[in-house]
Order: C-alpha cells, then sequence, then structure tokens
C-alpha cells in the first residue's frame, strides 16, 4: 500500500556518530506508556501550535505505517536547565516546528527527554549501532574513556593478538584525534551489551528501535578474537565432510582441522617483516585475497553476523511484548541496498533506512529513489531515505541558501516513488531553511488523500535484479538504477523482481550467503514484459524459471554485451537459448518472445539521460505493443509515477531539471500528456486537480476518449500531483478540504541568473590591489592547516610572482587587514589556476573583526563566479565575486579566507592578480 510507508529523518554522519553515541551505560528504567488507545486526532498540518502544558501520551498502533513527518535532531538535542534538569533544546523545536513533524528519530538521551517528546505529541524512535566500537558520545569523545573491562574479551584482534582500533575517518572529519576499540558482534559480551541498552530504552518508553550498520557489523574487520578462531574451527568442521576438508586445507598445508590455528595460519602468509594487520591491510583486496580460506573466512564472518542481528531483534521484539504487552517497531540503516549484504534483512524489518549518496553517480540528483523503492514495494516494506555522508562536502559547499531546491527534489523524488525522505538540521552542517522545506514536509498531511490506500500501478513491466549479478557484477546496479530512471522519464509503470538462491561459482559458494528468496514464476506472470538490465550471470533455475516466463507467453527483453557475462557458455542448454539471440534481435520461444539488446541501456542513461535513450525505449516497447501509461510530449528529466485507488488516479510528476550549486531548477511545461487509465478504473465525467506544495489545488480541463485521457500540464517547477476522480465525487471532495491557506514558497531561482558584467581595463587600473607579485602594504597572510608562497615563479598569470598554496583537510589561508572600507567597489576578482587538479573544492568567505561572517561563502564549484567551467587543468580563470554576496551590508572587512570545503584537502593550486574593483565610472 502507497500508504505503508514513513516520512522520517535520519542524520547521515549520525549514521555512524549515532551509534557511537549509543554505546553507553544502561539507561534508568523509566515508566512504560499507556496501554494501546484510539489515536487522537493530529493537530492540522497548516500551522505550528506551541506544545500543550500536558499532553497524554498514546502509542498509535502501526504509526510506522502511516504518512507522517519524521525529523533528526541536531547532534546535541537536549541540555541541561537551571534546576539541573535535562529537557530538549527549545531551538531545536522551534526550527522543527514549520514542519508539523511527529517522530522524532536516531534518539540517544537519558529517559525524561522521552517523555517531553511525549508530552509534545512526538513518538521516539532509539538507536544504536552494529559497528562495533566503544565510544559513548559524551565520555569517550571529550573525555577519553577507556571501554570498560568486562568488554577487553570481546575487542577484536589481528592475526598478532594486538587489539585493533580505528578512526573510521572520524579524526580528519572532526579534527579528532581519538582512536576507537574495535569490538566483535560475534562475541556473546557485545551482544548481551547491545540487548541491555536496548531493553534500557525499551523501558524508557521509546516508540520503536532502530540500529544502524546491522547488516554489516565486524564483517570487515579482521575479526581473530579467540571467540571468532574457536567459532570458525567449529563452522569448517559443521559445513564440510572429510574429504572436502582435506581439499580446503591441501593448498596450505592443513592435515587436519581438530586443533586448528587460524591466526597462526595467516600469520605464515603475510609479509615476514609484519607485525600487525590494520583495518587498512583488511581492505586491500590484493593482500586479503592472498591469505588462505578467506573465502570461507569471509562467509562464515557474515553468517555469525547474520546470527546476531536476528537474536538482537528477536530478543527486542520478545522483551517489548512480554513486559509491556506491546509491538514496537524495528528498523535499520540499509544504505542504498548496493552492498548485497542489505537485502538479507529488508523482510526481517518493519521499515528500512536508506542512507542514500545522491552523488552516487557524479552528478545531482542522479541517485533518484526509484530503482531501490521499487525493491521495497516488492517485499511490501516501507523505506525512507537520508543524504548519506560522501554527498556532504558538496551540499556544504554550496552552502544553505544554494540547497533549496536540491532538498525540495530530494523529498519530491521520495514521497513520489512511494518512499519518504528527510532533511538533516544542527550540528552536521546540514542546516536548511525549514520555513522553506515546510511546505513540501506538510504537503502529504495537508492531502492525505494523494497518499493513502493507494496501490502502485507495475503491472506494465518487471525490472529484474538477480543475486548472482549483484554479488560479482556491482556494476550491474548501475543498469538496473539507470533502467528504472529510463522508464519513468518515458512515463512506462513498472515493479521490480528480485531472486536470490545459493549457487557455486567456479566450484565455490560466494562470500554472501544468499536469502532465501527464490525468483517466483507467479511474481512474472503479472508482467507484460521483463526486462533484464544486463545479463552477468544466471543460476540454472534462475534460467529454467526466465524460460518457462516467455514460453508461457511473455516477453523477456534483455540488455547485455558479449564481454559481460560471466560463467555462462553454449555447453549449458538452458544458458544456451538465452544467449543465442545475440545480434538475432526478436526470437519466439513457445508462446512469447525473446529480445536481446546489444548495449547496456540503463547504465548509459544514467551517465546521460538525454531524450535519445527515451525514444529508443519507447521505439522498442513499442513495437511490441506496450505503451506508457503516462505519455509525455518530449521532456527533460520529468519523471511521472502513476497510483490506483478504488475511484481515483493519482500520477506524481517530478521535475529532475536541477543544477547543482547554484540551486537552479528549470521549470518544465506546458506539457502534453495522454493517460491510459487502468483497468477497473471507469471515468464517466472526469475531475482534474493539481496539486502542489506551498499552493492551494487548481482544477485543469481534460478531455477523455474511452479510456485514454488527454490533458496538458502546466509548469512543473518540482513537484506537481494530479488527482484523477469522478467529478461530482471528487469536486465534493476537494470543496471539503480545510479552509486554511497554505503557506506560500518563497520564490526560488528558476532561471540563471544575470550574467557577471564583463569589466574593462580601466576598471582593473581603478581597483584596489590586494595582491600583484606580492602583498599591498597593509595586508598580511596567514596560513592555517597548509601552507603558502608568495613569491612562487612555478605558474603565473600576469607580472613575476603567484601565490602558491597546498591545503591541509578543511585548511585555508587568511588575508588580513585592519578594518577595510570596500563601500566604494562592487566584486572582488582574483584568478585562479587548479594547477594538476580539476576538482578543487575552495570556499572564499569575509569576516568582522570580531570573527563574524559579512556574507555568504562563495564556492569555486560554482560556475556562476567563473569565467568558464568546468575547469581545465593548467590553466588560468577569473574568479569574479559580487560583494553584494560576500559583504551585503558593505561593512569594515577584517579579513577574509580561502579555504578547503572538501574536508580532503586541496591539492596545489594558485591565485594571482586578487583586487576589488568597481562597475561604474
Amino acid at each position: 500500500m502507497f500508504s505503508k510507508r514513513s516520512v522520517f529523518n535520519c542524520f547521515v554522519i549520525l549514521a555512524l556518530l549515532a551509534g557511537l553515541g549509543a554505546c553507553q551505560p544502561p539507561l534508568e528504567t523509566a515508566t512504560a506508556p499507556p496501554p494501546d488507545t484510539p489515536k487522537p486526532e493530529e493537530p492540522t498540518s497548516t500551522s505550528a501550535p506551541a506544545p500543550p502544558e500536558s499532553v497524554e501520551w498514546v502509542f498509535p498502533e502501526n504509526w510506522w505505517l502511516e504518512t507522517q513527518v519524521w525529523a533528526e535532531p541536531p547532534d546535541l538535542y537536549f541540555t541541561t536547565d537551571t534546576d539541573g534538569n535535562q529537557t530538549i533544546w527549545k531551538d531545536f523545536y522551534d526550527d522543527y516546528a514549520p514542519t508539523g513533524f511527529t517522530v522524532i528519530t536516531w534518539f540517544i538521551g537519558p529517559p525524561n527527554i522521552v517523555d517531553e517528546f511525549h508530552d509534545r505529541g512526538l513518538m521516539v524512535v532509539a538507536s544504536d549501532t552494529m559497528i562495533p566500537v566503544y565510544g559513548p558520545l559524551y565520555d569517550s569523545w571529550f573525555g577519553g574513556e577507556d571501554p570498560p573491562k568486562e568488554l577487553e574479551p570481546a575487542a577484536i584482534r589481528d592475526p598478532y593478538s594486538n587489539i585493533l582500533v580505528d578512526d573510521f575517518d572520524l579524526a580528519d572529519l572532526f579534527d579528532l584525534p581519538y582512536l576507537f576499540t574495535i569490538h566483535s558482534m560475534i562475541h556473546p559480551l557485545w551482544q548481551e551489551r547491545m540487548i541491555e541498552e536496548m531493553k534500557a530504552y525499551i523501558d524508557a518508553g521509546v516508540d520503536g528501535y532502530m540500529i544502524d550498520e546491522l547488516a554489516f557489523g565486524s564483517t570487515f574487520f579482521p575479526d581473530f578474537n579467540p571467540n571468532t578462531l574457536e567459532k570458525f574451527s567449529a563452522y569448517l568442521q559443521d559445513t564440510y565432510n572429510d574429504e572436502e576438508l582435506q581439499n580446503l586445507g591441501a593448498p596450505w598445508g592443513i592435515g587436519e582441522f581438530t586443533n586448528f590455528d587460524y591466526a597462526a595460519l595467516v600469520r605464515d602468509h603475510l609479509p615476514a617483516e609484519k607485525t600487525e594487520l590494520t583495518k587498512g591491510d583488511w581492505d586491500d583486496w590484493d593482500l586479503r585475497t592472498s591469505l588462505p580460506l578467506m573465502q570461507q573466512f569471509d562467509r562464515f564472518l557474515a553468517i555469525e553476523n547474520q546470527k546476531a542481528a536476528l537474536r538482537i531483534l528477536d530478543e527486542g521484539r520478545t522483551y517489548a511484548l512480554e513486559n509491556y504487552g506491546k509491538e514496537i517497531p524495528f528498523s535499520a540503516n540499509l544504505g542504498a541496498l548496493v552492498a548485497p549484504q542489505t537485502i538479507f534483512y529488508i523482510d526481517k524489518l518493519d521499515y528500512s533506512i536508506n542512507e542514500f549518496p545522491y552523488d552516487m553517480y557524479g552528478y545531482f540528483p542522479a541517485a533518484r529513489t526509484t530503482g531501490t523503492q521499487k525493491l521495497y514495494q516488492h517485499f511490501n516494506r516501507p523505506a525512507t531515505y537520508m543524504t548519506q555522508l560522501t554527498t556532504k562536502p558538496d551540499i556544504i559547499a554550496w552552502g544553505v541558501s544554494n540547497t533549496v531546491n536540491l532538498y525540495r527534489t530530494i523529498i519530491a523524488d521520495a514521497i513520489a516513488n512511494g518512499g519518504a525522505a528527510d532533511i538533516e538540521q544542527g550540528e552536521h552542517a546540514y542546516d536548511q531553511d525549514m520555513n522553506l522545506l515546510g511546505p513540501y514536509y506538510r504537503f502529504p498531511l495537508d492531502y492525505p488523500f494523494l497518499f493513502d490506500e493507494l496501490e502502485p500501478i507495475t503491472n506494465q513491466i518487471g525490472v529484474l535484479r538477480l543475486w548472482e549479478a549483484d554479488i560479482y557484477a556491482p556494476w550491474d546496479q548501475w543498469a538496473y538504477v539507470g533502467l528504472c530512471d529510463l522508464l519513468a522519464d518515458s512515463g512506462y509503470q513498472f515493479g521490480a523482481l528480485f531472486g536470490a538462491e545459493e549457487f557455486l561459482i567456479e566450484g565455490e559458494l560466494p562470500n554472501y550467503p544468499a536469502p532465501n528468496h527464490p525468483l517466483r514464476a507467479e511474481d512474472l506472470a503479472r508482467h507484460e514484459v521483463i526486462m533484464i538490465p544486463e545479463l552477468y550471470t544466471l543460476t540454472d533455475n534462475h534460467a529454467e524459471i526466465l524460460l518457462d516466463y516467455v514460453d508461457a507467453g511473455g516477453t523477456l527483453i534483455i540488455f547485455s554485451l558479449p564481454y559481460t557475462t560471466y560463467d555462462m557458455d553454449g555447453t549449458n542448454p538452458l544458458h544456451d537459448q538465452l544467449l543465442t539471440t545475440r545480434g538475432e534481435g526478436t526470437i519466439l520461444i513457445g508462446q512469447g518472445k525473446l529480445i536481446h539488446v546489444e548495449g547496456i541501456w540503463g547504465k548509459d542513461f544514467l551517465e546521460n539521460p538525454n531524450l535519445d535513450a527515451k525514444n529508443q525505449l519507447r521505439g522498442l516497447l513499442e513495437s511490441e505493443g506496450i505503451q506508457p501509461l503516462v505519455m509525455m510530449n518530449d521532456t527533460r528529466y520529468l519523471g511521472a509515477t502513476a497510483y490506483k485507488g478504488a475511484d481515483q488516479m493519482v500520477v506524481h510528476f517530478v521535475n529532475y531539471d536541477h543544477e547543482e550549486g547554484i540551486d537552479i531548477t528549470t521549470p518544465t511545461g506546458p506539457v502534453d500528456v495522454a493517460i491510459t487509465l487502468p483497468n477497473g478504473l471507469q471515468l464517466y465525467n472526469p475531475a482534474l486537480y493539481l496539486f502542489t506544495p506551498g499552493e492551494m489545488p487548481q482544477s485543469i480541463d481534460g478531455v477523455l476518449d474511452d479510456n485514454l485521457l488527454r490533458l496538458t500540464l502546466p509548469n512543473v517547477d518540482i513537484w506537481s500531483v494530479l488527482l484523477i476522480g469522478e467529478e461530482d465525487s471528487l469536486n465534493e471532495q476537494v470543496a471539503a478540504l480545510p479552509t486554511f491557506t497554505p503557506t506560500p514558497l518563497p520564490p526560488t531561482p528558476t532561471q540563471t541568473p544575470e550574467p557577471l558584467p564583463t569589466l574593462s581595463s580601466e576598471s582593473f587600473d581603478a581597483g584596489y590591489v590586494v595582491y600583484d607579485d606580492a602583498l599591498s602594504i597593509g595586508w598580511s597572510l596567514d596560513p592555517w592547516g597548509g601552507t603558502a608562497d608568495l613569491s612562487s615563479p612555478e605558474s603565473v598569470y600576469q607580472g613575476s610572482n603567484a601565490l602558491e598554496v597546498t591545503l591541509d583537510p578543511s585548511g585555508g589561508i587568511t588575508f588580513d587587514v585592519s578594518n577595510f572600507d570596500a563601500t566604494a567597489y562592487d566584486f572582488m576578482i582574483f584568478y585562479f589556476n587548479g594547477a594538476e587538479s580539476t576538482d578543487q573544492q575552495l570556499y572564499v568567505e569575509m569576516k568582522s573583526g570580531d570573527n563574524v561572517p559579512l556574507g555568504e561563502k562563495a564556492y569555486l564549484t560554482d560556475s556562476y563566479f567563473l569565467d568558464d567551467y568546468p575547469l581545465q587543468p593548467g590553466q588560468w580563470y577569473m574568479v569574479m565575486i559580487p560583494l553584494s554576496h560576500l559583504n551585503p551590508e558593505g561593512k569594515p572587512i577584517a579579513w577574509f579566507d580561502i579555504g578547503d570545503a572538501s574536508g580532503d584537502g586541496a591539492a596545489t593550486f594558485y591565485l594571482d592578480e586578487i583586487r576589488f574593483v568597481a562597475t561604474g565610472p
């Protein structure tokens, strides 16, 4: 059901930090919430009333399946008042109140904070992490406390018995020097610690529980803890018979496994000079695969992690039910479902969270949620999406004002595809203006009939994702994701299919155990066409099921290239039938068709999402009699997703034509649209209403010809939802809407800004020089986290010297001056050369004498400030930044910074001819 999805918030960087912070001693037991009672009416979503003095908290049944708004608080979202009581940070609530949010998630805090959230009418989801790190947020991070001695037996040790520590790259991210002790999820002591903390949160009255990194735990660490080694020895003896064990041991000189010392065996095959095995070594694929029995060890770790994860979920559910008579939802962060381990857990959870790297394919918003959400629909589970850590540098670099449309697009994409989105806020620099995003958050609350009790229309096409392809061909995910996006942008309605079963490749079981989800013939039969985005490998059973589908009258379309297939050849009669279509186009098998397409269209579309690909797809499908359910005239980046109710139809239109950095979304439209009404929806006098966040619904005209509805869609800025129904009932439904005025969206940039002026030589000559072969009198240069040479002859734009700079992560250089008055000038300009790099992520910021920013940062990733873009290595570019951006009020300038915005450091670059100029006489 489209209504069975949750809208909640999950903090990107907190994907690690929430888990770290959650590793604290068990909380004090709090009074359990009252038993289930009818859910009270929710407050109107068009305003943000102050919390009432007292609210009787009730636990709404199945709240996580309803259309709601979730929120993620800042890192430190509770404080201590003058009486010593901990309470919610007021600024946090005031920031979020305009969104109308109803759930607080990734909660880490004391029990009375749960009570206070309940007093404000909010649900609370507590969190922990399967990343096995001891480091309570307020003890280990700031107090440097060592792990408790009772946990020491659970510490991961390398083959040399060294306790493993890591900083998870947090030292660079937060400038913290701490290393964290890593613990083995397989160890019962660590599992007990997690279970006791989970029970304490349940005692505190939380309404749900979320486990970060549930699918991974300690599987990616060199876990040579004695407990692990003992279990591994038992695993080998339980899994293989004597003959198989002899075959396994022979290449490594192992005669018997009774007193098997795996750590000693690994040490013998590591370089002689080594005395430790670090996490970095373990990630070195060449080194790791050279070690004995690695495939068996990796599979063993994955199996044991699954056992630990399922035990923790089972213990939590049982504890809540037996002690409080209630079921609370359990969830986990499963990433973007790109790792094969994650799919195992989809149907083991009540809902899932997905850290989503929106820069996954190199541009925004490339990583659309369409393909991922279709997979969740296959398993009948709700999911939500949050921006992932890898997305952070770009978003921070662009700034709050330059990411509003990006976040609106993220929200629209996730919800339109049947999932949910969240927008981070607070300590991790993802701050957003909630007044601007509030209408998008509130949209499902203002108009629940656009989302509730609706089924996605998926019967036209099935897109098949297979376990055997996912494990050994990670690029197959590109093909799958891109084909889903291509179908959505072409107006076709489709569903995802998944098949998984154990199989041998080159005679060995793969590193990861397969989830128990065999491909089912009845799932295939629901679709007129089945598409395989990339044919890489197939099990014999899956090949047989696909051929049976074709034989019974189905159409199977396979995309592949000759060199992409693996472990498939003509010696296998099943594989041979599927491969013979190469270069042959279409062949008939039984009552159906098998079509082989030379090429991988999905991957191509991700790299170049153009109209040619859409026309090519439409030509292929129309030749087979398959028309788009939503036919649109040629549009750029406009996706259409349709849902059907008992007597209504809803179509979401999302415009992805977004230009990152400057946050421009070019409106799409007007668009001529023809919609084929789905089977079972009979309309005689249809009415059409268009809904857009922040606007009142508007009636639009359409013409119904048999079951084909024709209309013209007005401009789609980002998100428009078309409601189709019988005139009488629909008019009555819309007329009954509350008589409030939706909060209008403030104007946002929808067209390219006016070009910067061309400066004359007179402007340059009349300008004020900061640096020209040398710093001007009164200015000084102060590098912080990097080096700077004011007299470098290596690369010069004009004159004899230039400023050569190399920055450490998050470092910069400061140009100091004593209260410089720049009111006579309009622009700051300089020349920039990135040397060998074309990806310098730098910013410029001006400050007052008390270190207060005078305006917004300007980023060199913003093509608006550059005279040409993209950058080429070794070329000089003029950077021209309006002072109205850097210092809009014209206050005295104490200094300006040029700093690294990426957090990764900046390769060597050069600056020259830094000055302030005016454009007028």
